[in-house]
């Protein structure tokens, strides 16, 4: 009965002994870049007011830093306005789509800023309140956002109210 005992004891220790083993070595994979890269937008400012139509397009400018090596930046603008719109769109009263933009661009090194024009609204879209979201991810998969609450207007048109 003592060697059961003994083989017993030995198997639990050995088991315990692994299963450590297999945390450590986990842990040790989370030793790499764990720090998310950190986003400042400087255009548009929050609760800017962009102009539906304007084929100049909308000026984006942000500067993008990371510890390690910056990847890339996404730029996502969606509808976030529910309410009723107060607007004129000709005869009757018609639905306007969404305007929904995204786009994906390539960083390198540490520290990069960006200005581009790349944004633009088109005639015809819903105005209102908007979203513009703006991710950035390292080479190590670490990701971080920003968000800003915008809004879409169009040219002001002088209507008896």
């Amino acid at each position: 009965m003592k060697t059961i005992k003994i083989n017993s004891s030995i198997v639990f220790l050995s088991f315990f002994s692994f299963f450590l083993c297999t945390v450590a070595a986990c842990d040790s994979d989370n030793d790499g870049d764990t720090t998310r890269p950190v986003i400042r937008i400087i255009a548009p400012a929050e609760d800017a007011h962009l102009l539906i139509g304007d084929e100049e397009g909308v000026l984006f400018e942000a500067e993008f830093s990371d510890d390690i090596q910056l990847a890339s930046y996404k730029i996502d603008i969606h509808y976030a306005g529910d309410g009723h719109m107060h607007t004129r769109h000709g005869d009757g009263e018609e639905e306007l789509p969404e305007f929904s933009y995204q786009r994906s661009f390539t960083l390198q090194g540490t520290r990069e800023q960006v200005s581009h024009r790349n944004i633009v609204i088109p005639e015809g879209v819903r105005p209102g309140e908007y979203h513009l979201v703006v991710y950035c991810s390292d080479t190590s998969g670490n990701e971080s956002l920003v968000a800003r609450d915008i809004v879409l207007i169009e040219e002001e048109h002088d209507h008896d109210h």
